[in-house]
């Protein structure tokens, strides 16, 4: 027999796991840039899933890295939950901004 709390816990992880696809495609090839993966870790809890990923990728027009790091977790209800901080040399040149579009298109809507 299936056990249906399993089944949920796996349907949210991939749904988590999707999302961290669409992060990961956005912060690698969007852009004029490459930007790289620095880290990704993934924490199983009784309550969820947590993924924290960090990415950095170059702004031409700022002339400088922005950090990205992404907390994904399904610990309240399942449903998927991302934090996203955005962190860089030259602040306030709008690279942040575009970048925080470019991910809200990519993330899968809920």
């Amino acid at each position: 027999t299936l056990d249906r709390s399993s089944a949920a816990s796996d349907v949210y992880k991939r749904q988590a796991e999707e999302c961290a696809r669409c992060i990961t495609e956005t912060m690698l090839g969007k852009g004029f840039s490459q930007g790289r993966e620095a880290d990704r870790y993934t924490v199983e809890t009784a309550s969820g899933t947590i993924l924290v990923l960090v990415f950095e990728k170059y702004f031409l027009w700022q002339r400088g890295n922005l950090t990205l790091t992404a907390v994904l977790d399904t610990a309240e209800g399942g449903a998927v939950r991302a934090h996203l901080i955005i962190a860089g040399a030259n602040e306030g040149t709008g690279a942040e901004k575009k970048l925080l579009e470019w991910l809200e298109k990519a993330l899968p809507a809920g």
